[in-house]
């Protein structure tokens, strides 16, 4: 079955999460800033309607102001009606200025000229009014042709309404729509994510329950070598270095005939007793001669065991010796057999070491990615860190060099042999191979990979690879080590072979020696005297509780001199808390209620330190008197193996029990033999339910022909190592399984069976076509987005992009893929300034907006405007991208540059229309002043020159405006000390009689605010100018201008004879003090006069807003 790579799902599901909780701030993002923009057209439009509301309002207004001054004639009226009159063109003005749209333009030119007759038919109506004409005749006819301008002037203002509120209802339903759409590609987009991201963990969580079995079964392999020599056919006995019986298996009580309880602590010749057949001479002690030699050693040919009922079997026969991690011999090990059951015991042995090899190579823990041209590691998981200490990204960076560098010069040779494979593989072929790579520590370890084509060129051809690996390094140094033993043993078998031919031969002449060897009983027990003072265990005769004799290895257990136990008491060596279970043994001994006894108790050496010892004895005579002798042996370092052997154990079968995988074993007929807890939860049968059954009983019926060949793969050794199936559980539930194979092999290289590591992935397989399904969906919807969206890595090459992006360049989003802008755009500026910006992105991590950028069309030629936001994006493999949405605003940009040079032609026209507004005052001026020439009454002479002042003030500010940069506004300061210098020089007053101050801030002020502003100073000035300074009187004035939070402040000082107490302003008959009035009453302002020292006129007023002429 194919392959499924967990690991690049899982950084697959993180990436997609991202990319849709990305996608989804953009389109958020995008329906916003529609809706700011839908906000801005509703508000317009209601402005327009309120606008066109208060034009209408003010026409009203002035008609009915009209209508109440004719019919009553009262003054009253008219004071309303010329404000109303004036705040008909401010509403038209402000009406026209919002108004874009052509046809409310032309409806909008028609409604000026209705108004302009309006106006028109209103003041004539007033003028009759005024002559006190009586002509009721065409009073009426004004009404009736002004009832006429204003029902066409409402209908216009109804169209306009009309339209706008047609404008406001679609927006409305659009702002509507568009904040439901955004709604719900939030939630949407948010579930999808974390549903992703769920998924994610929870597929990580997996492979680091993985990566835990595949730790425990080494574990497992470790524990099960230690109860293969209980289980193999073979007679095994272990001993301790002084040849004290520490182990004997089954197989070795049956050839021996010696039970383990009486064998274990007994010398190895009074159960190991064996004599060369030809020469009836007893052979050498294999124990002595491992611990000699420390080298494993053989029997003499036609070796014969006489067991404990002296029955003699022929025996093949090797002792090894037992080395500990700090290369001391701690023990021999003999195997030995009853040549016709050899066989059986290799094939028991065999067998478990394939079936211990098979699980541990089952179970992947590294992954990775490299690429073929190199070979080059591409990506590689964060678990090279634990397993070899290489940080991920370092490896990566590394490129070619890392493989070269560190994986095994000879295992280098193959990783290049495998590449012709992987061109020739089929894309579900796994390939399979070991080898050693430098871990951190300069250390060799042995590491296993399966290995799958993971992408293809265009022509078909592998380009990448897909592999998992996992530590073996203790699974090979054991299988090296049961290599050395399986092939000693065949060495040994071969040898044995050999000298069984021999065995008769020797066996008449051990017959024909045996007479003799009567006759050397004498030597025999000088020989025996020997072997007790060189026996590897201590030896000791204990009599009247002193020792009356120890061998020499007694005394160097407690950690005597040769000589000096000699006369010691027996209980100086046992401790205190044993010393009634060492008393209580010694006289079940000398009371007969037993013949010998063996056990274990805590002992002290002479330098006190405390260990275990094992004594086995009986009682004898020794010099006419009742003693005990015995062997001793210390068993302080094989209890602590004992002990571990057993935690061993219990941890395998606690690991297996618990292992969230199935554990399931078939025989040759396909039927259940071995099934753990975790099958029992997947399958829902009981252990002691599934065992003999046929795998058909979790397995429906459309799935057992394919199951079937998944089988006899396994069986012909050809596949079926993997496999993805449904299958069937008790209940009945239909589950998908994920299944690890592997056939159990004999020493003959026949399958005897098959074990299976089971997952149950259909969740698993569910969350896959879920993310399958989003992958798609996310693709569509960047595809079917028209500005350019696109990510790129640091050397500007394409990750992704959509549709957009592939048609501009002229090509598919496939090809793209890899590619930089340089392969298509040939304007080497424009790539530079694009991975610039990329890589500024990249390196500080933070977005970039563009608002404008020129990019030149690769199919065209032309140039085209984009606006562009680059975000950073984490990669796959942990690196930092850049995420980018183009959107062309060619046709915006241009709409600019017209609008803009639009703009600059009116602000020209503008110009041009001030100058020639001045140079009309300027002639104006000239006549009034030609004028005065030939006006001789005083009074109307000075009539005439201030209305040339007034007319000089107003052609001031358009002088002023048309030599400004911006005609909207000018500087009020610097305008107001040009007017008090012209009003000097008119009145020709020198500087020296009367001091002129002005503190003016340099406020900009529009048009409708600086001339009234310029009228009431030039009012006021010459007033002051007039009145306050008798000749001969020298006095000051001061002009003060600032602001004061929205308002202006403007003071006029003198301290001149000042007015006089009684005078009112607001009863003032003067022209001038009534302009002043009615201006600053325009200015909406107040004014205030001070008395007390000279004249200080305080006005404030609220700057106005430019509204544009009809």
């Amino acid at each position: 079955m194919k392959l499924v790579p967990e690991k690049k799902y899982i950084n697959i599901g993180f990436v997609i999460a991202l990319l849709i909780l990305v996608s989804v701030n953009i389109v958020i993002y995008i329906n916003i800033r529609f809706h700011f923009e839908d906000e801005v057209i509703i508000t317009k439009s209601l402005s327009i309607i309120q606008s066109s509301e208060a034009l209408y309002s003010n026409i009203i207004e002035a008609e009915t102001n009209r209508r109440g001054y004719l019919i009553t004639g009262n003054d009253e009226f008219m004071k309303e009606y010329y404000p109303s009159m004036n705040s008909i063109d401010s509403s038209f003005s402000d009406l026209n200025s919002k108004i874009t749209d052509p046809d409310e333009k032309k409806i909008l030119d028609t409604l000026q000229q209705l108004i302009f007759n309006r106006k028109d038919l209103l003041e004539e109506s007033v003028e009759i009014q005024d002559k006190r004409s009586k002509d009721y005749q065409s009073q009426i006819e004004y009404t009736q042709r002004g009832k006429i301008y204003v029902d066409k002037i409402k209908s216009g203002i109804q169209r306009i309404q009309e339209k706008e509120k047609a404008i406001l209802s679609a927006r409305l339903l659009e702002a509507e729509t568009s904040s439901r759409y955004t709604i719900t590609n939030l939630i949407i987009g948010n579930v999808l994510a974390f549903s992703l991201l769920i998924a994610a963990f929870f597929l990580l969580n997996r492979s680091l329950n993985k990566r835990r079995d595949a730790e425990l079964s080494l574990e497992e392999n470790r524990n099960w070598l230690a109860t293969t020599l209980e289980s193999i056919g073979d007679a095994v006995i272990v001993t301790s270095k002084i040849g004290e019986i520490l182990f004997i298996n089954k197989a070795a009580e049956q050839l021996t005939e010696w039970k383990s309880e009486e064998a274990n602590g007994l010398v190895i010749d009074h159960v190991f007793n064996i004599y060369n057949e030809d020469t009836g001479e007893k052979s050498p002690d294999p124990v002595k001669a491992v611990v000699e030699s420390g080298k494993i050693v053989s029997l003499e040919d036609h070796t014969i065991l006489i067991t404990k009922n002296r029955q003699k079997i022929p025996i093949d026969d090797s002792a090894a010796p037992i080395i500990n991690a700090e290369g001391e011999l701690i023990g021999v090990v003999m195997v030995f057999r009853n040549i016709s059951e050899r066989r059986r015991a290799e094939n028991e042995i065999l067998s478990n070491q394939k079936f211990i090899k098979r699980i541990a190579d089952s179970l992947p823990s590294v992954l990775y990615i490299y690429d073929l041209k190199g070979p080059r590691i591409t990506y590689i998981n964060y678990k090279i860190a634990e397993l070899l200490g290489y940080d991920p990204n370092e490896a990566v960076n590394q490129g070619q060099s890392f493989l070269e560098k560190y994986i095994h010069p000879d295992d280098l040779k193959k990783l290049r042999n495998n590449i012709t494979r992987y061109k020739e593989a089929a894309d579900n072929e796994i390939i399979t191979y070991e080898y050693r790579i430098l871990n951190a520590s300069e250390k060799y370890l042995w590491f296993r990979s399966h290995e799958v084509v993971f992408s293809r060129n265009e022509t078909g051809e592998a380009t990448e690879i897909l592999g998992s690996a996992f530590d073996i390094t203790v699974r090979k140094m054991l299988e090296q080590e049961l290599q050395k033993y399986s092939g000693h043993l065949e060495e040994l078998v071969d040898k044995r072979t050999s000298e069984l031919k021999a065995a008769n031969i020797k066996l008449k002449q051990e017959i024909f020696e045996r007479a003799r060897a009567e006759g050397n009983i004498i030597d025999a027990e000088e020989k025996f005297r020997s072997l007790v003072e060189n026996a590897l265990v201590g030896i000791y005769i204990l009599q009247d509780e002193m020792y009356a004799y120890v061998n020499p290895k007694y005394e160097e257990i407690f950690g005597y001199k040769k000589g000096e136990m000699f006369g010691v008491n027996a209980w100086d060596v046992v401790s205190p808390e044993h010393r009634s279970l060492v008393m209580e043994n010694i006289r079940k001994r000398l009371d007969n209620e037993v013949k010998s006894i063996q056990y274990t108790f805590k002992a002290l050496k002479k330098d006190g330190t405390l260990i275990d010892v094992e004594v086995k004895g009986s009682k004898m005579l020794y010099n006419g008197k009742l003693a005990v002798i015995g062997t001793l042996q210390d068993i302080t370092e094989r209890l602590r193996v004992e002990q571990e052997l057993r935690n061993s154990r219990q941890k395998l079968l606690l690991h297996v029990e618990r292992t969230p995988l199935g554990v399931v074993e078939w025989d040759m007929n396909f039927s259940v033999s071995q099934w753990n807890h975790s099958a029992e939860r997947i399958f829902g049968w009981k252990k002691e339910e599934i065992i003999g059954k046929h795998a058909s009983e979790i397995l429906p019926e459309e799935t057992r022909h394919h199951v079937r060949e998944v089988w006899l793969s396994l069986l012909n050794k050809t596949g079926g190592e993997r496999s993805t199936n449904e299958n069937i559980t008790k209940f009945g539930k239909r589950i998908s399984c994920e299944w690890y194979n592997t056939p159990l092999i004999n020493e003959n290289n026949e399958v005897i069976g098959v074990a299976s590591l089971v997952e149950d992935v259909t969740e698993r397989l569910k969350a896959e076509e879920i993310l399958k399904t989003q992958r798609e969906f996310l693709r569509t919807v960047i595809d079917t987005d028209p500005n350019f969206v696109f990510a790129k890595d640091w050397e500007g090459r394409f990750t992704l992009v959509n549709k957009a992006v592939a048609e501009n360049y002229g090509t598919t989003a496939e090809d793209l893929i890899g590619k930089s802008d340089a392969d298509f755009n040939t304007s080497i500026s424009e790539v530079e300034h694009f991975l610039s910006d990329d890589r500024e992105v990249i390196s500080t991590g933070k977005a970039k907006f563009i608002p404008e950028e020129m990019v030149t069309d690769t199919k065209t030629g032309e140039s085209k405007w984009y606006q562009t936001i680059k975000v950073p994006l984490k990669g796959t493999d942990g690196s930092i991208q850049v995420l980018g949405v183009a959107a062309d605003i060619t046709a915006r940009k241009l709409a600019e540059e017209i609008t803009k040079r639009s703009l600059n032609e009116k602000e020209l026209l503008l110009k041009e229309i001030h100058h020639r507004v001045k140079n009309n005052l300027q002639i104006i001026i000239s006549l009034l002043k030609l004028q005065s020439k030939f006006v001789y009454d005083t009074r109307d002479l000075e009539i005439f020159n201030k209305s040339r002042s007034r007319v000089e003030t107003m052609s001031l500010i358009h002088e002023k405006l048309y030599k400004s940069k911006d005609i909207s506004k000018i500087d009020i300061g610097s305008y107001l000390r040009d007017l008090v210098s012209h009003l000097l020089k008119a009145y020709n007053i020198s500087t020296a009689k009367i001091e002129f101050v002005i503190n003016a801030e340099n406020i900009l002020m529009t048009i409708d605010t600086a001339i009234p502003c310029g009228l009431i100073v030039n009012e006021l000035i010459n007033n002051i100018l007039k009145h306050a300074f008798p000749d001969g009187y020298i006095g000051k004035i001061e002009l003060n201008l600032r602001r004061s939070d929205e308002n202006v402040i403007l003071e006029v000082i003198d301290n001149g004879v000042g007015i006089p107490s009684g005078f009112d302003p607001d009863k003032s008959d003067t022209l001038g003090m009534q302009l002043i009035d009615t201006l600053v009453r325009q200015l909406d302002g107040v004014i205030e006069i001070d008395r007390s020292t000279g004249t200080k006129f305080s006005i404030e007023f609220r700057e106005l807003k430019y509204k544009e002429r009809i």
